[in-house]
């Protein structure tokens, strides 16, 4: 389903603590699972660790919530189930 930042990157690391992988592949995974309005702006800025990956995609998510007219409860919802 569709979550917030927050609550992807809580699912993601979850899934990922199990796993020994370097933190770039790590970030890569991360970015990749963004929700496409997130996902080119967080390319763009081109991050160096998942942390940066997290932090931009956090920012990139305030920007959108600032931009929605819709109910704060409502904003970060892009599916209708």
């Amino acid at each position: 389903g569709c979550t917030t930042v927050s609550e992807y990157f809580l699912k993601f690391q979850r899934i990922v603590a199990r796993l020994q992988l370097p933190d770039e592949a790590l970030m890569y995974a991360f970015i990749r699972g963004l929700q496409p309005q997130y996902l080119q702006p967080v390319q763009k800025d081109n991050p160096k660790t998942l942390q940066e990956a997290v932090d931009l995609a956090s920012i990139q998510e305030q920007q959108t919530a600032k931009l929605s007219p819709l109910h704060p409860k409502l904003r970060h919802h892009c599916c209708s189930h």
